[in-house]
């Protein structure tokens, strides 16, 4: 696969303030990549530097075979689709979609039924002669991604474009916009801190912290392997416990004994283990995964499972779901299996 746009060591700062620092990234042709991170991370300067409309301090970008990195926004082989949508209000659904084409030089005029083709792509069909106002957010935003995939880039730049969504349509928009990402087989680079729709959507998912690549690897890697106690922490690893080191090639995690990781080792200092909730299983035991009680503190409901907030006999307190709640000062058995326990460098 070759590389539809190429970060390398992408610096950017605001006086002071390091907004990215030594970035580096490649991302196929065809491939979805989403960039994950917190408010403040780095995720939409990233975005805005690979679209031209903030210059890096310092590095290089690259959409396919040619050095964009002082080229002006619309000498890119990019397009934008923003949170706000930035429809004009006093154009029609076909000529905000036919505008871009129009503006770049690429075609003189998009025809009616190439808009048409257009539109159909993202759900919208006979809706051209339609104005902005007379649209719901999610028609909205479908124009913005019509009129963004008409200039036929090579990269589509998404930030944040369902977060002014409810829930509902956000998922559904979703599923949309992996749909059309595969039917036009182009390269999508997306912004997001919703780790779910990071998730669902990604081929690859770059997690940044604080201007910085945390971890990049496919959704399933991020999700099951964090590289290092952030991305952990970021993904819903809600236990993240001291490792006491045992004779004899053990270690004990929150009053646990295991056999000790290959991982661990005297060059690399202290580890933490890190267990999502719903690998730590409250009643009926394992096969082959480690067990020991504790008492109920807290129960909430979550919908599709209840959380637990329990003290194990060392004082350590641990998260743990279940398909049912388990009574406030109820004494537990809990199986802890060792392959869902990730240890990290504190």
């Amino acid at each position: 696969m070759s590389d539809a746009l190429r970060l390398d060591a992408i610096g950017k700062r605001f006086g002071a303030q390091v907004a990215l620092e030594d970035v580096s990234l490649a991302v196929g042709d065809g491939e979805y990549l989403t960039i994950l991170g917190p408010s403040g991370s780095g995720k939409s300067t990233a975005l805005r530097v690979i679209a031209g409309l903030e210059q890096p301090t310092r590095g290089t970008v690259r959409i396919g075979d040619a050095d964009v990195t002082n080229l002006l926004p619309h000498r890119r082989d990019c397009a934008m689709v923003f949170q706000n949508y930035a429809l004009f209000p006093h154009l029609s659904v076909a000529d905000n979609v036919a505008f871009g084409p129009r503006m770049s030089g690429r075609s003189r005029r998009l025809s009616d039924s190439g808009v048409g083709a257009f539109l159909d792509l993202v759900g919208l069909r006979g809706s051209g002669a339609r104005m902005p106002l007379q649209l719901s957010g999610g028609e909205q935003q479908r124009v913005a991604l019509a009129r963004a995939l008409a200039v036929e880039p090579a990269v589509l730049l998404l930030d944040e474009p369902l977060g002014a969504l409810d829930l509902l349509l956000r998922r559904q928009m979703q599923s949309e916009l992996r749909a059309i990402q595969r039917a036009t087989g182009r390269a999508f680079i997306h912004v997001t801190h919703d780790q779910g729709e990071a998730l669902a959507l990604s081929d690859r998912i770059a997690v940044l912290h604080k201007g910085r690549i945390a971890q990049v690897g496919t959704p399933e890697e991020i999700y099951e392997r964090p590289a290092n106690r952030f991305v952990a922490e970021f993904m819903g690893f809600r236990n993240v416990l001291r490792v006491e080191a045992r004779g004899e090639g053990k270690v004990c995690v929150a009053g646990v004994e295991m056999a000790r990781p290959d991982t661990l080792n005297e060059e690399v200092g202290s580890f933490v283990a890190a267990i999502r909730p719903e690998r730590i299983r409250i009643g009926s035991p394992v096969t082959g995964a480690a067990l020991t009680r504790g008492v109920v503190m807290s129960q909430s409901y979550a919908g599709s499972s209840w959380v637990h907030e329990i003290d194990m006999s060392d004082g350590t307190r641990i998260v743990a779901s279940a398909s049912r709640g388990f009574a406030v000062g109820e004494v537990v058995h809990l199986s802890i299996d060792p392959a869902h326990v990730v240890f990290l460098p504190e």
